[in-house]
C-alpha cells in the first residue's frame, strides 16, 4: 500500500491537501499495475484509523526517497558553458561568471524540477502555518530540513567548483570566505523556493538585459538576478597582477 501509495502520489495532480491520494486510487493502481486486489476492510481500522492517516504515511514514504542529486547536471551545464568562452582576459572571466549564473535559474534546468522536489515543497507549504507539535508537522519537518541541508550543501560545492573554474575569489571586504560561498549557496536555493511559489506572473517572467559582451540583449530571471547582485558584491577576479576595477565583477 505504500510503496503503491507513493506512485500515485507522483502521478496525481499536487494539491495541499492530497486530496486524490484516496484508498479507492491505490486499489485501483495495485490492481492495474501489481495485480493485487486489496480491499478497503483489510486496511481501514486495521493498519490506518483513517484515510488522512494513511495518505500523511505515504508522504512520509515518499520524503524518504532521495532527492535527485543537482551537482553533477548543475556543474556539468556550466562547465560546458564556460569551455566555450574565451577565459584569456579579465572581461572573458567576467562573463563567464554572469552566464554561469544566468544560465543557473531554475527556469532553464528541467532537473531541477523533479516530482520528488516539486514533493518536497508541497509539504514545506503544507507545515508553514502549523504550529510546532501539531501531529501533521511530526516527523516532517526533521526530513525536510535534511533535504534543505543536502541541497544546499550540493550547490555550495557547485559554487566552489565554479570559481576554481573561473578563477574567482571572495573580496577581502566581505567576510569570511566560507560563510560567503554558504551564503551565495543559501540565498540560490531560498530563491528558487521562494520564487516557485510566487503567484505573480512577473516572478515567473524574463527580463531582457543589454548584459552580453557587446550589449546584446540576453534573458534573465528573477532568480539569477537576485543571485547575480550577491555573487558582485561577494567574488571577485582572482589575480594580484590585476588593478581594482579589473576584479570587480
Amino acid at each position: 500500500m505504500l510503496r503503491a501509495g507513493t506512485e500515485v502520489l507522483f502521478e496525481i495532480e499536487p494539491t495541499l491537501g492530497f486530496e486524490h491520494l484516496t484508498y479507492t486510487a491505490v486499489f485501483d493502481h495495485l490492481r492495474i499495475h501489481h495485480d493485487e486486489k486489496v480491499t478497503i476492510g483489510s486496511v481501514h481500522e486495521r493498519i490506518w484509523s483513517s484515510q488522512r492517516d494513511f495518505q500523511l504515511d505515504v508522504i512520509a514514504e515518499a520524503l524518504r526517497q532521495p532527492i535527485p542529486k543537482i551537482h553533477d547536471a548543475a556543474f556539468t551545464r556550466a562547465a560546458t558553458l564556460i569551455d566555450s568562452l574565451d577565459l584569456s582576459t579579465p572581461e572573458g572571466r567576467r562573463y563567464a561568471a554572469q552566464s554561469s549564473v544566468r544560465h543557473g535559474s531554475y527556469h532553464l534546468n528541467p532537473d531541477a524540477a523533479s516530482p520528488a522536489t516539486e514533493l518536497a515543497s508541497i509539504v514545506r507549504l503544507r507545515l508553514w502555518p502549523l504550529e510546532p507539535g501539531h501531529p501533521e508537522a511530526e516527523g516532517f519537518t526533521e526530513a525536510i530540513t535534511e533535504i534543505r541541508t543536502d541541497s544546499t550543501a550540493e550547490y555550495t560545492e557547485v559554487v566552489r567548483l565554479l570559481m576554481r573554474l573561473i578563477g574567482l575569489r571572495v573580496r577581502a571586504d566581505a567576510g569570511d570566505p566560507d560563510e560567503v560561498v554558504e551564503s551565495i549557496a543559501v540565498l540560490g536555493n531560498a530563491t528558487v523556493v521562494g520564487l516557485q511559489t510566487d503567484v505573480l506572473p512577473a516572478s515567473q517572467r524574463a527580463r531582457m538585459i543589454p548584459s552580453g559582451p557587446n550589449g546584446e540583449m540576453e534573458a534573465w530571471y528573477p532568480d539569477a538576478i537576485a543571485l547575480w547582485s550577491n555573487v558582485r558584491a561577494m567574488l571577485e577576479l582572482d589575480g594580484d597582477d590585476l588593478t581594482d576595477e579589473q576584479r570587480r565583477l
